[in-house]
């Protein structure tokens, strides 16, 4: 399972879910405006779970999805392997 953070500038609404699910893998999808909610989300969870930075430009939706599918396939996983924390950033 690869669970999917949106990361917001508060840290909790994505540090519950992670330590409640303990996925084998973690996408924390994060823009410039919440760079440091990451770095203090994965400095949290450096013993317990693994999460990958995904970087994105806030504004922009369609390089985002892409960015998303990019990672979904390069991983092998499907919608069955997928869980999404959307509690977490700013979503249009």
């Amino acid at each position: 399972m690869l669970l999917v953070s949106l990361i917001g500038n508060q840290t909790i609404p994505n540090l519950l879910p992670l330590r409640y699910f303990k996925p084998g893998a973690a996408l924390a999808v994060y823009s410039d405006f919440t760079a440091r909610a990451y770095q203090r989300l994965k400095e949290l969870l450096k013993d317990e779970v693994a999460l990958e930075p995904l970087p994105v430009n806030a504004y922009d939706i369609r390089a985002i999805q892409n960015a998303l599918l990019t990672e979904i396939r390069r991983q092998g996983l499907a919608a069955p392997d997928l869980l999404f924390n959307l509690t977490g950033g700013t979503k249009p």
